[in-house]
């Protein structure tokens, strides 16, 4: 059942939103906040995302993990800015042994949605709403930002250490990789980013009702 606790002080507004452990998520209801009632101002929200949240896209990039969202949404008459700050871990697979690790993560971005005659996407960061949109659907947004943090290169915190053994155990492992790295004899034409592909089938999936409306 979803738990929401609001805490109310000098209009800044707390909302913790959880989903059900062990269930299948059905919708993503649960990661979209109303706008069409709520006052100007600064409005805080905490979306838990576990594995139940990354199988509802069912995409192979990313299908389980824990994180932590902190969303500040800030309302005006003109627009409506929100700064996405996520932290937790993702679960991967190792490319060298196929073991299963947790892969740190920790996102800030932001979007801006300026009220417009139709709703349309200006451009990655800034989104075009109505004055009649009644709520910001979330999830997709969430699951992108943290689907664009997996590495291209997925290694085992073992075989970091391997490569590195003056890598300090106590801070976060960071993988990344480049096909150009590997192959330098690649042209930029051959070298596509798969994080690139799988978001743009997700984006390409029918029937999402996760966008604002």
């Amino acid at each position: 059942m979803k738990k929401i606790a609001i805490f109310a002080a000098l209009n800044l507004k707390t909302v913790i939103l959880t989903t059900t452990p062990n269930k299948v998520l059905k919708n993503l209801k649960a990661f979209e906040i109303e706008i069409i009632a709520l006052r100007n101002g600064t409005h805080q929200y905490h979306f838990l995302m576990e594995d139940d949240f990354f199988a509802y896209f069912q995409s192979p990039l990313l299908e389980a993990g824990n994180c932590d969202a902190v969303v500040v949404l800030e309302k005006s008459e003109r627009l409506i800015r929100v700064v996405f700050q996520i932290k937790g871990t993702i679960r991967l697979i190792c490319d060298r042994s196929l073991d299963e690790f947790d892969y740190p993560i920790k996102i800030k971005e932001e979007i801006i949605f300026k009220y417009g005659e139709k709703e349309q996407e200006v451009s990655e960061n800034l989104m075009l709403i109505t004055p009649h949109t009644p709520h910001l659907a979330l999830g997709t947004y969430l699951f992108e930002f943290v689907a664009l943090a997996v590495p291209m290169k997925k290694l085992h915190p073992r075989f970091v250490q391997e490569q590195d053994p003056d890598k300090d155990d106590n801070k976060p492992l960071w993988v990344y990789s480049s096909q150009e790295a590997e192959d330098p004899q690649q042209t930029d034409s051959d070298a596509i980013d798969p994080r690139w592909e799988a978001l743009k089938k997700l984006q390409n999936k029918p029937n999402k009702s996760d966008k604002p409306r």
